[in-house]
């Protein structure tokens, strides 16, 4: 067995003083710790509080705007189309609704609110739209220079001057107000060229407007452009009401209900029909009328 060699007084004095002071931090840092911990379950209920408000407000931002976070990149509407929606969602509705709907959420619109934002489509408002508003077109500009027509809007171009003449003509603006808007009004019917009714949204509808109305503010020939945004917009609101998740289940319950009528009518038909031609059914039924109201023993016994 090993023999610890004694400390001398000096030397005991010294590791008396080392082991106080281990313990006095020992110590400290329990109770800085217990501190911590009672800090923090008084805190706790608040910040599950704050961590619930934080996750409503952000979620009722999403929804409300539908872009997560905000990004104002190019292609994606500007916060001014956006809040513009957004007014007129709460104008006819009373309250804000998300400018982009989820194809997840399918909704279904009252035919007043269809008719006010139609007529708000033909309301020749200011517009707030610009070219970073349409994919790609900024790029393009950047290549080929604003003086001329970016290379994709040419056949756009060509068929508006075949269907309509020139649309610019009549408008006294400069000549760098003229072009600016006019490249805006062909991305619209190059849009539409490109996409279909699944791929639009009431953002989408509300940047071809205020495009539109570029044009059409300083002169242009343009009216052909807004109706045929009101005949999309009519269509849009039609598909969403075929694809209403509500309205197709309702739709699919009646034709259920329709062929389970069918089935117990043709029952109904086959019981009658075996009723009218049956000699056995007619003999129950007359011993049937025999009994109706009377004791079961009537004619048992001869008078």
């Amino acid at each position: 067995m090993v023999q610890r060699r004694a400390l001398n007084p000096a030397q005991r004095n010294a590791k008396n003083r080392r082991d106080r002071q281990r313990r006095l931090e020992h110590n400290l840092e329990f109770e800085r710790l217990r501190m911590v911990e009672a800090n923090f379950k008084a805190l706790a209920p608040l910040l599950v509080g704050l961590q619930d408000q934080l996750m409503s407000e952000t979620d009722g931002a999403v929804r409300r705007l539908s872009l997560t976070p905000w990004q104002f990149k190019e292609g994606e509407p500007s916060r001014a189309i956006v809040e513009e929606t957004q007014e007129i969602l709460l104008s006819l509705t009373g309250k804000k609704e998300p400018p982009h709907e989820s194809s997840h959420t399918q909704k279904q619109y009252s035919d007043e609110f269809i008719e006010e934002f139609i007529e708000k489509l033909g309301e020749k408002e200011k517009s707030r739209v610009d070219f970073p508003d349409f994919k790609g077109l900024t790029e393009e500009l950047e290549k080929s220079g604003r003086l001329t027509l970016p290379p994709s809007l040419v056949p756009i171009h060509e068929t508006l001057e075949k269907s309509y003449g020139d649309i610019t003509a009549e408008s006294n603006q400069s000549i760098p107000l003229i072009r600016d808007s006019y490249i805006l009004f062909c991305s619209v019917i190059k849009e539409m060229n490109q996409l279909q009714l699944e791929h639009v949204d009431l953002n989408k509808l509300m940047i071809w407007r205020d495009a539109i109305n570029s044009g059409l503010s300083i002169g242009f020939k343009g009216d052909f452009a807004i109706d045929q945004l009101k005949k999309i917009a009519r269509a849009y609101f039609g598909f969403k009401a075929q694809t209403d998740k509500e309205l197709k289940n309702l739709e699919d319950r009646i034709s259920e209900l329709k062929a389970e009528l069918n089935v117990l009518e043709k029952k109904h038909n086959r019981i009658v029909e075996e009723k009218r031609n049956s000699e056995m059914r007619r003999l129950c039924q007359r011993d049937q009328e025999y009994f109706q109201g009377k004791p079961l023993s009537t004619g048992l016994f001869p008078k």
